[in-house]
């Protein structure tokens, strides 16, 4: 088993998420238990900043893991990497038997075999991560009746105690359940919040400390690996013991100039004064499994000066401790993190108030109304889109929100829709129309439609669509418009014409296929990189597509449903088989790669299309130059 050391983790989270898709590891260098034993998940927030989420009590993507929903959400860490950067976990330090234990959520230690983690969920099916919107109630089996917070919570559990390995060393005998909360309305998704509830399962905890630690950077990532170093070197850390906020901002210098600070709260429990705790913030000493001496450090007091690197210059880093807690078995205690974002530091500050608000309210606040049903048609060169509710559907002209301050003049806050078209389901989007409400004095006072017609489109290519609401300004406070999220509502359109009756009239496009054409250039692009392909090129602010064989491209046109089409070489040799299901659309798409997945040759190919319904057969060719 070799060492951790041995392996370069540190990159930023976008480039170690693809790398580690590409490489090969052994779960016995990992894990000191069979991870798949236990039900071990990763999650990322589709709705405002939330980020990343495990439950290993580490706030970044688990080594050795794929993401659920990674061809959704990975462009939300390029969209965190300008302000925070990196990633976040928790640790607990505290005295059990009158020994000094620390457990650490991060997944790096130089002096273990492992990777660092040391809170494990259990094997249970319900101990994954659970995902609840607002106001949804969930029958948890260690939360039952839990109600939704934000947009969108994700709750888990994890424990220090049922999964050991050599270098822990021992366990507080802690239980986590862990809450992460995102919103999506302006002016409230300008940070990711998170509530711990800490219990001493086991035995008792002496003299508890809960920590957070920031690894990351301030600013943009450059694409260049040379660069890392230059752009992350001139971030400092450091702790505001009035305001008790740790802060991680960028100094002049580089290309990730005019990115704000983040600023990193903890709030203690209720019957605890903030000012009569112990503060600790260390930004010079890496995690390990060196129980005694991270204890140490926790618990220690010292507040670092303002650091601008630690070991890695390429990252900064932080931990910030309160404490100390004293608990018996059963004993439950509540610690919630923040982590800010801003233009400078008065903007993190007002931001920091306006949760502290939040908090106080219960949460309550204005929501995004929900956007209407969008329905599609396509035609020939043209694809109709019509969005007025029908009988038992959401109708965002009849939502109410009694969040909003000007409830009693506004109960129905809805003021209007936004038409999007995009050449790729990730954007980027352009407005094709605005409605609203008329008559009002607000907006354009254009009027309330319910239909689009897009003409001039090219057959068998793809477009897509988004149709959001969005609502009146708050008369009161001012509150900005807010709208439903444009990728809640995405729709995929292929105009061509009408689908057959049955075959008859199947051929194939390009014919020939040529491998010196660039396809990617037409506008829509013929062959787009593969979704993941995209989202990676929009993490990196690439808008140079990277291609590969897979993403070639021929297209069966005036295909029936049902259809089966199979493809041969010109010896007859059965290259591959091609199902086709879908009622509304006459086209079918071929990667030119064989049924075992190799790519084929140039050459002279056949094929045989059938209808699956009459058994009419129709026989056609076309051909391949590289």
């Amino acid at each position: 088993m070799g060492k951790k050391s041995n392996i370069k983790i540190f990159w930023p989270l976008g480039h170690l998420v693809c790398y580690l898709l590409l490489v090969s590891t052994s779960w016995a260098d990992l894990f000191p238990a069979d991870p798949s034993q236990l039900s071990i998940s990763i999650k990322i927030h589709r709705i405002g900043p939330g980020g990343l989420v495990s439950n290993l009590g580490y706030m970044g993507k688990p080594v050795g893991f794929e993401i659920e929903n990674l061809d959704n959400s990975l462009a939300k860490i390029a969209e965190l990497a300008p302000t925070t950067g990196g990633r976040n976990s928790m640790y607990l330090g505290g005295i059990v038997n009158h020994q000094k234990v620390y457990t650490c959520g991060e997944e790096w230690s130089d002096l273990s075999n492992y990777w660092g983690y040391e809170f494990f969920p259990s094997g249970a099916p319900w101990d994954t991560i659970w995902v609840a919107y607002r106001s949804q109630e969930l029958d948890i089996p260690y939360m039952p009746g839990y109600v939704g917070i934000s947009d969108e919570d994700f709750i888990c559990r994890f424990d220090d105690y049922h999964v050991n390995h050599p270098d822990q060393g021992a366990s507080l005998g802690a239980e986590v359940i862990l809450i992460s909360h995102s919103w999506g309305v302006p002016g409230y998704n300008l940070w990711k919040y998170y509530q711990f509830y800490v219990i001493a399962k086991e035995k008792p905890i002496d003299d508890l400390f809960f920590a957070w630690s920031s690894f990351g950077r301030i600013g943009l990532q450059p694409t260049d690996p040379s660069d890392w170093v230059e752009t992350g070197d001139d971030d400092i850390s450091y702790f505001d013991d009035d305001l008790k906020v740790a802060w991680k901002e960028d100094q002049p210098g580089h290309d990730e100039d005019g990115f704000g600070p983040a600023g990193f709260k903890i709030w203690v429990p209720e019957a605890y004064d903030e000012h009569e705790l112990t503060w600790s913030l260390n930004n010079t000493v890496m995690p390990n499994h060196n129980d005694e001496q991270w204890y140490d450090i926790l618990a220690s007091g010292v507040q670092d000066p303002p650091n601008y690197y630690g070991p890695m210059p390429e990252k900064t880093f932080m931990t910030l401790a309160v404490g100390p807690f004293d608990m018996e078995v059963g004993d439950t205690l509540h610690f919630r993190v923040a982590d800010i974002m801003g233009q400078d530091q008065d903007d993190v500050l007002e931001n920091l108030y306006r949760l502290e608000g939040l908090i106080e309210k219960g949460f309550a606040l204005p929501t995004s109304p929900p956007p209407p049903p969008l329905k599609v048609q396509s035609g020939n060169h043209e694809a109709l889109l019509t969005w007025e509710a029908g009988a038992g559907e959401v109708n965002p002209l009849m939502w109410v929100d009694t969040n909003r301050h000007d409830s009693d003049v506004e109960p129905q806050p809805f003021e209007g829709f936004r038409l999007y078209k995009s050449f790729n389901p990730n954007g980027p989007w352009t407005l094709l129309a605005e409605y609203d409400v008329p008559d009002n004095g607000i907006n354009q006072d254009i009027g309330l439609e319910f239909e689009y017609r897009d003409v001039g489109l090219l057959n068998n290519f793809r477009y897509y669509y988004s149709v959001t609401s969005f609502t009146k300004p708050d008369r009161i406070t001012n509150a900005p418009s807010l709208s439903s999220a444009l990728q809640l509502n995405v729709v995929e359109v292929i105009p061509g014409t009408q689908v057959p009756e049955s075959i008859g009239n199947v051929f194939v496009v390009p014919n020939p296929y040529r491998g010196d054409q660039n396809y990617t250039a037409y506008k829509p692009p013929w062959e787009e990189p593969s979704p993941l392909q995209n989202i990676i090129n929009q993490q990196e602010s690439s808008n140079v597509y990277r291609w590969s064989e897979n993403d070639r491209r021929v297209q069966f046109v005036n295909v029936p449903s049902p259809a089966e089409i199979k493809i041969y070489s010109l010896a007859g040799d059965l290259v591959t088989t091609l199902y086709h299901d879908i009622p509304h659309e006459g086209v079918v798409d071929w990667n030119l790669t064989t049924d075992k997945g190799l790519t084929i040759a140039s050459g002279i190919y056949l094929f045989t299309a059938e209808d699956s319904e009459t058994g009419k057969t129709q026989v056609g060719r076309f051909v391949v130059i590289k």
